[in-house]
C-alpha cells in the first residue's frame, strides 16, 4: 500500500473514531498520519494537524488545538487553514483580541483568490462585533462627559420635552447638565398631564428656568395659576417669552402684560375669551406670527327702543402686520352676528393660513384681498357667500353652511384662477360652485367628500368624476351611498392620475375595484370601509396586480384608534 493511501485509510478511521466518540483512538490514528506522512507532503501535513485541531477543540482542549495550528501557520504562511483554527482556539479561550490578530495576519498573507480568505474575512468582522459589544458591556462610558458638548445639544434637541424630564433622574451629572441647557432653561410645559398641576410642581419647573422663551401649561390648580400669573407679572427674565399657549380654563392670560414679551406664537383655549381681548391682544402684539383663539364671546345685537342696534361702536379690525396663521373659533350663536367678518382682515395681508369655527355671519365673505392665503378651514361656519383668493391651496368645510361660493357675476371670473391643491368636504349642504369649473379642479391632488345628506349632489360629484373634473387628483376619500358598479368605468377613465383610494359606507361589489385597477397603472392601495358587498377574493385578486386592497368593517379602524377585524 502506497503512504498516500495509508494516509487517506487513516484519516477515515480517524473521523469515524472521531464521530463515534473514541477520542483517544482517533489522536492515535493522527499520531501515525503523521509519522507516516513524514514533511515533504505540505498540504497533507497541513491537512492532517487541521483533523488533530478540530479533535483537540472537541476534547475542550483549545491549548493543544492552538499549538497545533501554529504548527499549520509554519508549515505554510500561504494557507488560510492555520489562521482559520488559530483563531478558533483562541476564542475558545476568551481571547477575542488575540484571535483578531490571527484572523488580521491571514488576511495580509492569504491570496483574495483562496476560498479560505472570505472565512477569515467574515471571522474577523464577527470578532471585531463581540470586541465592541464586549468593550461597551465592560467598560460603559457616560457620553454626557466624552462626546462634545455640541453632539450632546444636538441629540436632546430631538427628544421630547417630557423625555428630558425623566432623564433628570438618571444620575447626578446627568440632572446637572440638564438643567443647564435648553430646553428645561428656557420652556415651562406640562405636555399632557394626567393630573392637575400642583403649585410644589410648579416651582420646581420654575426653579429651572433661567431665560423663558416658551411656555405650555394646562390643567393648573387655581393656586399654581395665581402663582404663574403673579411670577409673569412681575419677574423681569420673562422679556423674551416667544411662545404662549395656555389649555387651562382658570388661567387668564391676557390679563398678564403681554406687550413686555416677545411673543411670535399665542395660542388660548379658555373656558370663554371676549372677542374684545382679542383684538387688544393683536393689537399690543405686532410681532405675532401665529395666533389660535378658542372660545371667543362675539356681543350679540343688543335691542333699543324696539330697534335692532350694533354692538360695534366701529368697524372692527384685527391688527396683525406679521400674522402668518390664525385660527378663530367662537362660542356656539344662536343667531347670526351682527358683524361683517371681511372686515376683520384687512389688515392681515400676509395671512397663509387662516381657521374659522363655530360662526354665523349673515353677510357676504370676501378673502381675495388676502393673496398670500393658501389654506382656508372652515368648521360649522354659517354664511350667504364667500370669495376665495386665488393663491389657494388647501380649502377643508366641515359642517358647514355656505348658500353660494361666490357672486353669480362680478365674482365667477376670478374664480377661475383658483389653483387647489387640496379639497375636504364633511357632512356639506351643497356642492361648492367652484367645483363646476375646470380650471378651479384641475390641479387639486388630493379630495375628501363625507357625510353628505342630499342624494342630489351625491349624484353630481360622481358625475363631476366621471367627466374628468379631478383628472389631477391623485389621493381620494368619499363617503357617500351614490357610488354603483355602473360608475366604475367612469371613474377610471375620469380618475387617470389617481395613486390611493379611501371609500366608506358604498354598496358597490369588487366590479367597481376591478374596472379600476384594470384601467389605472398607478393605482397602488384602496381602502373599503363598511362596503360589505366587496367580497374578499378581490384582495388576492389585486395584489397579484401590485395594488392593495384593504377590508375594514369600521372607521375607527381606518383612523388607527382600533383595529377589530381586518378581512
Amino acid at each position: 500500500m502506497s503512504a498516500s493511501t495509508a494516509i487517506t485509510q487513516l484519516l477515515q478511521d480517524c473521523r469515524k473514531a472521531a464521530r463515534e466518540g473514541q477520542w483517544n483512538n482517533a489522536l492515535n490514528l493522527m499520531d501515525q498520519a503523521l509519522l507516516a506522512c513524514g514533511s515533504t507532503d505540505t498540504r497533507t501535513r497541513i491537512t492532517i494537524l487541521d483533523t488533530r485541531v478540530a479533535v483537540h477543540l472537541r476534547t475542550k482542549k483549545p491549548g493543544l488545538a492552538l499549538h497545533d495550528a501554529k504548527a499549520m501557520i509554519r508549515a505554510d504562511k500561504s494557507d488560510g487553514r492555520g489562521y482559520v483554527r488559530c483563531g478558533q482556539a483562541e476564542m475558545e479561550q476568551g481571547n477575542a483580541s488575540a484571535a483578531l490578530e490571527w484572523y488580521e495576519h491571514g488576511i495580509k498573507r492569504v491570496s483574495p483568490s483562496s476560498q479560505y480568505f472570505a472565512t477569515i474575512s467574515a471571522a474577523a468582522g464577527s470578532t471585531r462585533e463581540q470586541i465592541r459589544l464586549d468593550t461597551v458591556n465592560s467598560r460603559p462610558v457616560d457620553p454626557m462627559q466624552t462626546l462634545p458638548i455640541e453632539l450632546v445639544q444636538k441629540f436632546l434637541s430631538l427628544l421630547p420635552y417630557r423625555q428630558h424630564i425623566k432623564m433628570l433622574r438618571v444620575c447626578k451629572a446627568w440632572n446637572r447638565l440638564l438643567r443647564s441647557m435648553s430646553p428645561l432653561t428656557d420652556t415651562l410645559a406640562f405636555p399632557s398631564p394626567t393630573k392637575d398641576i400642583n403649585t410644589k410642581m410648579l416651582h420646581a419647573a420654575l426653579r429651572r428656568l433661567t431665560r423663558p422663551t416658551a411656555v405650555r401649561v394646562d390643567h393648573l390648580q387655581q393656586a399654581a395659576s395665581d402663582l404663574l400669573a403673579d411670577r409673569m407679572r412681575y419677574w423681569q427674565n420673562w422679556q423674551n417669552l416667544a411662545v404662549l399657549e395656555v389649555e387651562d380654563k382658570r388661567f387668564a392670560a391676557w390679563n398678564l402684560p403681554l406687550p413686555k414679551f416677545d411673543l411670535r406664537t399665542i395660542k388660548l383655549h379658555p373656558e370663554s375669551i371676549p372677542f374684545a381681548v382679542v383684538q387688544q391682544i393683536l393689537q399690543d402684539c405686532p410681532k405675532l406670527e401665529t395666533a389660535i383663539f378658542s372660545q371667543v364671546l362675539f356681543p350679540s345685537r343688543p335691542q333699543a327702543d324696539g330697534l335692532t342696534a350694533s354692538p360695534f361702536p366701529h368697524i372692527p379690525v384685527l391688527h396683525g402686520d406679521n400674522l402668518r396663521q390664525l385660527h378663530i373659533s367662537a362660542r356656539p350663536l344662536s343667531e347670526p352676528m351682527p358683524l361683517n367678518i371681511t372686515n376683520l382682515f384687512d389688515r392681515m395681508l400676509r395671512l397663509e393660513s387662516l381657521g374659522l369655527a363655530k360662526i354665523w355671519s349673515g353677510f357676504s365673505f370676501d378673502l381675495r384681498h388676502l393673496k398670500r392665503l393658501q389654506h382656508l378651514s372652515l368648521r360649522d361656519f354659517r354664511t350667504p357667500e364667500i370669495s376665495l383668493p386665488a393663491s389657494l391651496k388647501s380649502l377643508e368645510i366641515f359642517l358647514s353652511s355656505i348658500v353660494a361660493l361666490v357672486e353669480p357675476t362680478d365674482s365667477f371670473p376670478r374664480l377661475q384662477s383658483i389653483q387647489l391643491e387640496t379639497f375636504k368636504a364633511v357632512g356639506c349642504e351643497s356642492l361648492p360652485d367652484f367645483l363646476f369649473i375646470s380650471i378651479a379642479t384641475e390641479n387639486i391632488a388630493k379630495f375628501t367628500w363625507m357625510g353628505t345628506t342630499r342624494a342630489q349632489y351625491e349624484n353630481m360629484l360622481c358625475h363631476l368624476i366621471e367627466i374628468g373634473r379631478f383628472k389631477g387628483v391623485r389621493d381620494l376619500h368619499l363617503q357617500t351611498g351614490a357610488l354603483s358598479d355602473s360608475l366604475g368605468p367612469g371613474f377610471a377613465t375620469g380618475l387617470p392620475s389617481l395613486e390611493t383610494l379611501v371609500i366608506e359606507e358604498s354598496q358597490i361589489t369588487g366590479a367597481f375595484i376591478s374596472d379600476l385597477i384594470e384601467a389605472n397603472n398607478k393605482l397602488h392601495k384602496v381602502t373599503l370601509v363598511q362596503c360589505p358587498k366587496v367580497s374578499s377574493d378581490i384582495v388576492a385578486w389585486s395584489k397579484a396586480r401590485g395594488v392593495h386592497v384593504k377590508r375594514l368593517n369600521s372607521t375607527k379602524e381606518l383612523t388607527g384608534k382600533r383595529v377589530i377585524e381586518e378581512i
